[in-house]
């Protein structure tokens, strides 16, 4: 039985090798420091208990941290003295088995602070959930790598469970900061799509069982299957029984969606309209309400809804002309168009009509739901953030735009505009501002300024494992009938000159 382990054991091994020198993912030679939590499992008399195996995995490991409980203590010292050699430094660490996630987040940040995160590995097979919820989310913000050693069971005749010897595996992240960052984009792109089931389900993966909850909530109230302002009305009822109960941390972050919501359980008595549905997503309202104002707000919520959840066209019309507002059984609305801002503008003018103050700023419900700085990039003289996502750097040419040039002026702009794009009129306003005689070579300059940008930020993307390419787009002069006269150019081109695709 030991032989057929070590064979197992080898095959694990060799892949985790292999896949990580094939993908290029990290030095393991460089990985010096290895934490992980002993607990009480048994293992059988062939077997090596997880944290031999890892501690074999890294040839230059210097340091062993063991956490474990008051019960696993023993444990812990069998180990430290099994794996004892004089060039490795094992600690261990006793922690509460109730421990707070944030108590045990800071004794594990206070073990690892002074160190390089590169050179650390978490190995996550034993632990207490808090101790896992906690080397994730530590993995996740700082960089640091982990693995878990996987087998499968089996269940024998008296009914107990064994590992299969002929199956092991090393499960690992080596970009924990990447996959996390995908993750949350993915959580985004749920909540967009007004899959809120789904976005429930995601985060209990992360057992975020608050954000779970809620969004199981949200899932009963948007369903494309019940069309219905009473029926809707009588589901945010349990919505706001449900949400009453949450944590007074996600009632916080929830609280604008809320206040739109419990808008439906005003009464309707009053004939004149009072709501101010600019602020309401964010001071609330408690009052009486017309039943125009009522329809108004289900009409806005439910028209983005509706659209990514109906495709079919004829669907779509029945829907629209029957359960939303009466200004949709117009015979000239255009039923094939995806853009919410359409169907908007219709509502709109509808209900100014009868004397309803309607959303002067466009609100984006799904907007007030999304795990926030996840769609934007933002630049300083030593780090980006894309997505939020960190990139520290050191390139002499990156800072170069960060003076008081064309380049560095364009950049700034580019980056501080709210669609994250610069106009060519734009371009030559600050052409004008440094008093730049030559235009087209100011733009020549420019464009091969932006080129070489863009190689830089693809070298860090590529070294961090992103998928981003020449995310600033630049239109190349010859597409923008570029003359000397500046006037020329403001009249022929109104598209943006520079902009970026994240």
């Amino acid at each position: 039985m030991r032989e057929l382990y070590l064979k197992t054991l080898r095959n694990a091994v060799d892949n985790f090798y292999s896949d990580i020198t094939n993908n290029n993912l990290f030095k393991i030679n460089e990985v010096y420091h290895l934490l992980t939590f002993v607990g009480l499992s048994k293992i059988q008399d062939y077997e090596n208990s997880n944290v031999e195996n890892s501690c074999s995995l890294f040839p230059f490991l210097r340091k062993l941290t063991l956490f474990c409980t008051s019960d696993s203590f023993d444990n812990a010292i069998f180990l430290k003295n099994k794996l004892f050699k004089q060039n490795l430094e094992i600690q261990i660490i006793i922690i509460e088995s109730n421990i707070s996630n944030k108590n045990l987040y800071l004794k594990i940040l206070k073990t690892i602070n002074t160190e390089n995160f590169d050179s650390i590995f978490f190995d996550t097979t034993q632990g207490m959930k808090t101790i896992s919820i906690t080397f994730y989310k530590l993995g996740s913000e700082l960089g640091i790598k982990s693995l878990n050693w996987v087998s499968t069971h089996s269940l024998k005749e008296d009914y107990n469970l064994f590992r299969c010897v002929d199956n092991l595996r090393i499960d690992f992240l080596s970009n924990p900061k990447n996959e996390n960052y995908r993750f949350f984009k993915l959580l985004n792109s749920s909540i967009d799509n007004f899959d809120f089931k789904n976005t429930s389900n995601l985060y209990k993966s992360i057992n975020d069982n608050e954000k779970a909850i809620f969004f199981e909530s949200l899932s009963f109230l948007f369903d494309d299957s019940h069309i219905d302002i009473n029926f809707f009305k009588k589901n945010v009822k349990n919505f706001i029984f449900t949400f009453l109960k949450l944590s007074s941390f996600s009632r916080k972050k929830f609280q604008e969606p809320f206040n739109l919501l419990i808008f439906f359980l005003n009464n309707t008595e009053s004939d004149i309209s009072i709501v101010d549905f600019d602020s309401l997503s964010k001071f609330g309202f408690e009052d009486d309400v017309t039943e125009d104002e009522i329809e108004y707000l289900y009409n806005y919520l439910f028209i983005p809804f509706l659209l990514k959840k109906i495709k079919n066209i004829d669907i779509r019309k029945f829907i629209f002309s029957n359960y939303l507002s009466l200004c949709f059984n117009s015979k000239l609305i255009d039923y094939e168009s995806n853009d919410p801002t359409y169907y908007l503008d219709i509502l709109n003018k509808f209900f100014v009509k009868r004397s309803i103050e309607i959303f002067k700023n466009k609100l984006v419900f799904s907007n007030l739901l999304k795990e926030q700085d996840f769609d934007f990039i933002n630049f300083s003289m030593n780090k980006i953030q894309i997505e939020g996502y960190e990139i520290f750097f050191n390139s002499k040419f990156i800072k170069s735009f960060f003076g008081k040039d064309l380049k560095s002026l364009v950049l700034k702009k580019l980056i501080t505009n709210k669609n994250k794009e610069i106009l060519m009129d734009e371009i030559i306003d600050l052409i004008e501002v440094i008093k730049i005689k030559n235009i087209s070579k100011a733009f020549s300059d420019l464009e091969r300024n932006f080129i070489f940008l863009n190689n830089e930020l693809n070298d860090l993307f590529l070294k961090e494992q992103l998928n981003y390419r020449n995310i600033i787009k630049y239109i190349p002069n010859k597409e923008t009938r570029l003359t000397n006269h500046g006037y020329t150019i403001k009249n022929d081109y109104n598209y943006p000159k520079i902009y970026i695709d994240i």
